[in-house]
């Protein structure tokens, strides 16, 4: 009977164990691309201070920088770039 509980104790902390390593990979976000940053040559093409820290949200098929957000803290990053809403004049709020 001992044998039996100590069996099932060492089961149960390995089987946790097992989840505790499983669940970060399947978290959506950490599934995410790293947030990408302007360098200082990109910054300077959009009249940027190259000082300042800012995110591409999205690029075109060329690579060229669509879409870009000034980070004033790290609370400004955005993780998923793909759940930015489009922007547009005709939009109505």
């Amino acid at each position: 009977m001992f044998i039996l509980l100590i069996g099932l104790i060492i089961f149960f902390s390995l089987r946790d164990k097992n989840k505790l390593n499983q669940e970060p990979n399947s978290n959506p976000q950490n599934n995410l691309p790293a947030p990408e940053f302007l360098n200082v040559a990109e910054k300077d093409k959009f009249g940027l201070p190259a000082d300042a820290k800012v995110q591409s949200l999205n690029k075109d098929e060329a690579g060229n920088i669509l879409v870009y957000k000034i980070i004033y803290s790290d609370n400004d990053i955005i993780a998923d770039p793909s759940a930015v809403a489009p922007i547009s004049p005709r939009q109505k709020k």
